[in-house]
């Protein structure tokens, strides 16, 4: 079995007053996103929400494995520390949650992994023929 996607997840607790600007930076089109563009291996950032705290985010970054996440830290360290710095005034606290491989092959989701029952013949029991 081949090793999956390399997942690495942050939580945050945005200062009041500063959700735009924190969904701005950390979202889909955001400056941590453009930068992780620049690292080879890639795949995708998401942010969420908390529904019963608004002022706490979850980050979930993919990559195509761990090498290529250590590699893109290594080639853009000082630009990573730069706009970590930059976007720390935003938050009350940030703290990493860890770093774990999917489970699912890459390219599926679950829903593409789960085998659907057979259908039952209801022609069969509408019609008494059921056994």
């Amino acid at each position: 079995m081949s090793a999956g996607r390399y997942v690495y997840v942050w939580e945050y607790y945005v200062k009041a007053g500063c959700k735009a600007e924190f969904e701005k930076a950390y979202g889909a089109t955001g400056d941590w996103v453009r930068l992780f563009e620049r690292g080879e291996g890639y795949v995708s950032t998401e942010l969420i929400r908390d529904t019963k705290t608004s002022s706490c985010y979850l980050t979930i970054d993919t990559w195509a494995s761990e090498a290529d996440f250590v590699r893109f830290r290594a080639q853009h360290a000082a630009g990573f520390e730069a706009l970590d710095r930059a976007c720390e005034v935003l938050m009350e606290r940030e703290t990493p949650l860890g770093a774990f491989l999917t489970v699912t092959p890459a390219g599926k989701t679950q829903a593409q992994n789960r085998t659907r029952p057979k259908q039952f013949p209801t022609s069969r029991i509408l019609s008494g023929r059921h056994r």
